[in-house]
């Protein structure tokens, strides 16, 4: 049977509960910090910058994908018509007397 964890004490429980309210205390200053403010405003125009070039650059490989795919679409039919057109001639030659 696995061992259960015993219950942490209080003393444990009161450093807990300072470590949290220390944190927020230093959360709530940097959240008020002029400098944290730019810092986050010029995160996000990176990070906008970056998607939006991102999206571009996917764009523009759908573009070439499907050149590329109507290309290769266009050889297998040009193959296709010239089969079928050899068939014809093929099955021409060997039918007696048409």
């Amino acid at each position: 049977m696995p061992k259960s964890k015993p219950e942490p004490g209080p003393e444990k429980r009161s450093t807990k509960m300072a470590l949290v309210v220390i944190a927020l205390g230093i959360a709530s200053r940097v959240a008020r910090d002029q400098r944290t403010h730019e810092a986050l405003i010029v995160i996000a125009i990176v990070a906008a910058v970056a998607a939006a070039g991102a999206k571009e650059s996917g764009n523009k490989s759908m573009a070439r994908l499907k050149a590329l795919d109507a290309k290769v679409t266009g050889r297998v039919k040009a193959a296709a018509k010239a089969t079928v057109a050899a068939t014809a001639d093929a099955v021409d030659a060997v039918t007696p007397g048409d």
